[in-house]
């Protein structure tokens, strides 16, 4: 019983591992871009915010500590480290504030 359900969440580590690297794609074409923007920062934000739940979720499941919950918050923290180091590329960034002033506050 107690494998099964490890491996029902080492499947789910494992998803949430193969979208933290995703993640980290991302952030890594944003920088390859030079996209230092204040809408590029949120988006990441809020994805990470994303995973963070996602991965808390899971945690509330596994019971039994499986495997593979290590390797997750490993993931998560680098993904947190890759975000902070964005973050600060784009806060000294000078024409992130320009943008926010030339196209003014986004409505939905």
């Amino acid at each position: 019983m107690v494998a099964l359900v490890n491996r029902a969440r080492n499947e789910e580590y494992q998803e949430l591992l193969d979208t933290v690297e995703r993640f980290q794609e991302e952030i890594a074409r944003e920088t390859r871009k030079g996209k230092f923007t204040f809408a590029a920062l949120e988006e990441v934000e809020y994805e990470y915010d994303r995973l963070t739940r996602w991965t808390q979720r899971v945690q509330a499941r596994d019971l039994f500590q499986a495997e593979r919950r290590g390797d997750a918050y490993s993931a998560l923290e680098s993904a947190r480290a890759s975000l902070a180091q964005f973050a600060g590329k784009v806060y000294d960034n000078p024409e992130s504030s320009i943008d926010t002033v030339t196209n003014g506050p986004q409505t939905l």
